[in-house]
């Protein structure tokens, strides 16, 4: 009687458009329960990196995550009216709980005892908890994590410039226990999280790292004051400071993650973030059924490998000559995964490399060099403006023809790099910008109509809005065939290297984040929206088979 229940209470809820929920068993697999009852933050329902949406819940939504789940495997449903019960939770593999707030359901304790059955028969549970207690999730959730050994502290989790991509929060997280959620794993990111308190921690921060106490004062952030104060019983720090657990519960496992962010849209393949995510559902589902693993399968669109360690994280900082705008722009094309990789050895469709800064050695070269021997694409981005060391000598590896001119006039490319960097501090620039053209016609007739509409120029500083904060610079070159120009200067050129193709930017200041915009949650400054375009048709080329 309860089950028949149960399928009208469903049925009704569907007819009324308002449930998502789908019994488990209509389609093979290992199912996902995804509580939409308690949170409906950043739910992969509603919510999807995309072009022209910055609210920040859609940007960092986990659509991505759960589209390779569903596409391997792991189908998944989603309850927002019917409570966790022990009918309700019949079938399901794993049950996940996203960051709770005070603005949904708290938990009753029928479901608390409902969760912990579940879980203690041999179900999975995944919560995804955050800093300290902000919107008031930790008094919540640790109803449910205490009596399984773990809890969420007051705490945000700040570490050393050495353990960080971009301030203190926006970790690097290195310090990894045997364990099979760490499997293929060796750095994950999180972008401001929390310290969790439990013996079965599984990542943790550095021997620099602390926690921050919560200022009960801060409602609106609900962090500290960003510095460690001196007295440890508040304040824990060292190497011992779990930021990930998982453990058993009777016949079950339970994983907690101390972040909202780091498997969302934007930052779910930065690092080993998406290896670490999908090992977890294995995990709590009981290991992996067939090889290979859910991180080796196959991802959706063109897999871009893009290189982030020797540009020094820079695809993660929002400052005006890095590329965080790039990075959060390359996931809001949909027939695209960007990957920010420490791996240069594993080969993807595709290899996006931002100006190095530190050094490319032998092994390195070799494996970039493997694309273009397997009939691959790589992308160098440079700015003539803006040239490294580093950037010079990978140049001359890859392209040691490679030439262009300055105002008309040859640039003298030869020398020691560093002297070469320094060259061309001052190039020459045109105000203002221009418009683009995609060239050869017919050779590179991939979507030139929409491109044709664009007027493009590097934003050159964080004042104005108008035309003269736009630049393009006066550089062109016979390298190659051009792909990319603006106002008759080259953007980007393109020629084939051993059996692939290799594309240069000259003026990759159009793709940095000055440009692109410092922050995954704000578009980019006006005028910025035309280089996202031709940042998106250059993705569109991409996924173009190589034709040389």
């Amino acid at each position: 009687m309860r089950q028949v229940c149960m399928l009208g209470l469903l049925a009704l809820a569907a007819a009324c458009g308002s449930e998502p929920f789908e019994a488990p068993g209509g389609r093979p697999g290992r199912w996902v329960l995804v509580d939409l009852v308690h949170t409906q933050l950043q739910n992969p329902l509603e919510h999807r990196l995309t072009r022209g949406d910055y609210a920040y819940q859609g940007v960092h939504g986990y659509a991505r995550l759960f589209d390779h789940l569903a596409a391997h495997g792991y189908p998944w449903t989603a309850t927002r009216t019917l409570r966790l019960s022990d009918s309700l939770l019949e079938g399901f593999s794993v049950l996940f709980i996203n960051l709770l707030h005070e603005g949904a359901d708290d938990f009753t304790q029928d479901e608390i005892d409902a969760i912990h059955r579940f879980v203690a028969r041999g179900g999975g549970l995944f919560v995804v908890a955050d800093h300290s207690n902000v919107y008031r999730h930790a008094e919540r959730i640790n109803r449910v994590l205490v009596p399984m050994g773990m809890e969420v502290r007051y705490l945000t989790a700040l570490d050393s410039p050495a353990h960080s991509v971009a301030g203190s929060a926006w970790i690097l997280i290195d310090n990894l226990a045997a364990h099979p959620t760490n499997e293929g794993v060796a750095l994950i990111s999180f972008q401001t999280g929390g310290v969790l308190g439990t013996d079965a921690g599984t990542a943790f921060l550095s021997e620099d790292g602390f926690g921050d106490l919560w200022d009960e004062a801060n409602e609106d952030g609900f962090y500290g004051n960003w510095r460690f104060d001196g007295d440890e019983a508040v304040e824990p720090r060292g190497a011992d400071l779990p930021v990930v657990a998982a453990t058993e519960y009777g016949e079950g496992r339970v994983f907690v993650v101390g972040d909202q962010n780091v498997y969302g849209d934007v930052w779910l393949h930065f690092a080993d973030n998406f290896a670490h995510a999908t090992n977890a559902f294995e995990w709590l589902a009981g290991g992996p059924e067939v090889a290979p693993p859910l991180r080796e399968r196959p991802v959706d669109g063109l897999d871009l490998a893009v290189e982030l360690t020797r540009a020094g994280f820079a695809l993660g900082q929002g400052a005006s000559d890095r590329y965080y705008g790039l990075y959060h722009h390359l996931n809001r094309h949909h027939g695209v995964t960007a990957r920010a990789t420490t791996r240069l050895d594993v080969m993807r469709d595709a290899l996006m490399i931002p100006t190095p800064r530190e050094a490319y050695d032998a092994a390195a070269v070799e494996a970039v060099q493997a694309y273009l021997r397997a009939g691959r694409r790589v992308i160098l981005l440079l700015d003539v403006s803006m040239l490294t060391a580093p950037a010079v000598a990978l140049l001359r590896q890859l392209a040691p023809d490679f030439s262009f001119e300055m105002a008309g006039q040859p640039a003298d490319l030869s020398g020691e790099p560093r002297a070469v960097a320094a060259r061309f501090a001052a190039v020459p620039r045109l105000q203002g910008r221009r418009p683009v053209t995609v060239g050869p016609p017919g050779r590179l007739d991939f979507n030139p109509e929409a491109l044709a509409r664009l007027q493009v120029g590097a934003r050159i500083s964080d004042e104005g809005d108008g035309d003269e904060a736009f630049v393009v610079l006066d550089v062109t070159s016979s390298w190659g065939l051009p792909l990319f120009a603006a106002g008759g200067r080259d953007l980007a050129r393109v020629a084939p290297v051993e059996a692939g193709e290799l594309v240069i930017f000259l003026q990759d200041g159009l793709l940095r984040s000055r440009t692109l915009g410092r922050k995954e949650s704000e578009p980019p400054p006006p005028g910025g929206e035309a280089a996202a375009e031709l940042l998106y048709g250059l993705l569109d080329y991409l996924r173009t088979p190589v034709a040389f």
